[in-house]
């Protein structure tokens, strides 16, 4: 999460630690100073002491190099005087393992007003790594956000920041940062890494933000659709929602629409909803499946009274032409959407979509939860367009689940 950062503190001892003192000419005259190599205009009050310094460092003369730094403070008059001594301080602090050596000298570095562009949001990443390792939130949140700064569009840099933010314990600011961060990489047309959803889910399901789990989750199956991720979504958010029954039959169903049903427990709790609404095709769709994938055995006790209602299926599907004349002549829409759920149940999705339309123009129901189930007939139809309008017209408790069913949408083949 922190691949800037991370890579830089692990490169920060050998490329700083590597880098020659020759950089300021001993004989250079300020007049020439122009023509000399980066960070090298030093004054001549601070020349020969940073020189010094650096060749005692370089001959790992620690406590030579110690004295020399403290002789040369003082006189320490330009830009490139700062810089280069401040590069000494982690030479020092890399020959003696000194980690707040090396940030005094990352602080003289990024402070000195003589590195810039690149260079310096490497120094800053140095620096931030280093004040992480030692604790010092406050030097690390002064760095990154200089970092942020001179790179507003900087993922990395983004991302490491909202760590601290939730180091701090400020998840709401965290999570904020992390949406910024994948805004960005989406803008640049960068792929945002998996582990990015899973620490902003962890984040604020732990905090308890129900708004930010349900907004990343949704986000997090939509980049990364595997079954396994949208079980652990749906499940997530079953939790966090605790759902009305109705509500958490479709998000079962939706479950059984991607494959990511998984073991007794998840067969078992959609059969077992189904059958108290008393819908036997479905039940038994739904246990045969079960079966089918070992995960439900039909002698045990619990699995009993859902098999009785599976096995009403030839009288049930008996009275389903019947019913369905007697609900589109009804006076309101509610018996439509009893036998439109019955058609669905057996899997005869277009003339539930004919009884759910039906339904909306009597009236009478709540069309939030006609429209989500209008959208799945129509999905499991290929009629993705309708199936889209009727997820967008769903609000209210049901609005959440409208989300996760568009997302289900934009993938179905």
């Amino acid at each position: 999460m922190m691949n800037r950062i991370s890579k830089i503190a692990l490169a920060a001892a050998v490329a700083l630690g590597a880098v020659s003192f020759g950089v300021i000419p001993a004989m250079a005259a300020q007049e020439d100073a122009a023509k000399a190599p980066t960070h090298a205009k030093v004054g001549k009050k601070e020349r020969d002491g940073l020189i010094a310094a650096g060749k005692a460092v370089d001959a790992k003369d620690a406590a030579g190099a110690a004295a020399a730094l403290a002789a040369v403070q003082p006189l320490l008059e330009t830009p490139d005087g700062r810089y280069n001594f401040g590069l000494i301080q982690v030479k020092l602090g890399i020959l003696n393992n000194d980690k707040a050596l090396q940030l005094q000298g990352l602080d003289a570095m990024t402070s000195s007003g003589s590195a810039t562009g690149t260079e310096l949001m490497n120094l800053l990443g140095n620096q931030a790594a280093i004040a992480f390792e030692l604790k010092d939130d406050a030097k690390a949140e002064a760095a990154l956000t200089r970092m942020q700064q001179l790179a507003p569009n900087d993922s990395e840099t983004i991302v490491t920041l909202a760590q601290l933010r939730s180091n701090q314990n400020r998840i709401p600011e965290a999570l904020t940062l992390i949406d910024q961060a994948m805004a960005a990489n989406k803008a640049a047309g960068k792929p945002i890494p998996e582990n990015w959803y899973k620490f902003a889910l962890s984040k604020a399901n732990a905090a308890k933000l129900t708004p930010q789990v349900v907004k990343f989750s949704r986000e997090w199956v939509a980049a990364y659709p595997t079954p396994q991720n949208w079980r652990d979504s749906l499940l997530l958010y079953r939790r966090v929602a605790n759902p009305e029954r109705s509500i958490l039959i479709d998000i079962y169903r939706l479950l059984r629409f991607q494959k990511a049903m998984n073991g007794e427990g998840d067969y078992y709790m959609l059969a077992n909803a189904l059958s108290q609404t008393g819908y036997p095709g479905e039940v038994k769709a739904v246990l045969d499946e079960g079966v089918a994938a070992n995960a439900v055995n039909l002698s045990k006790e619990e699995f009993k009274a859902i098999a009785s209602t599976a096995a009403r299926v030839t009288e049930d599907k008996a009275s389903l032409a019947n019913g369905a004349s007697a609900a589109l002549a009804a006076a309101t829409g509610t018996p439509a959407l009893k036998w439109g759920d019955a058609y669905f149940g057996y899997g005869d999705y277009a003339k539930a979509a004919e009884l759910y339309k039906a339904a909306l123009q009597k009236g009478g129901v709540d069309a939030s939860l006609v429209n989500t189930h209008l959208g799945m007939a129509l999905a499991m139809t290929g009629d993705k367009a309708g199936a889209d309008a009727a997820f967008k017209a769903v609000s209210g408790q049901r609005a959440d689940l409208a989300g996760f069913l568009l997302v289900w949408l934009a993938q179905k083949a």
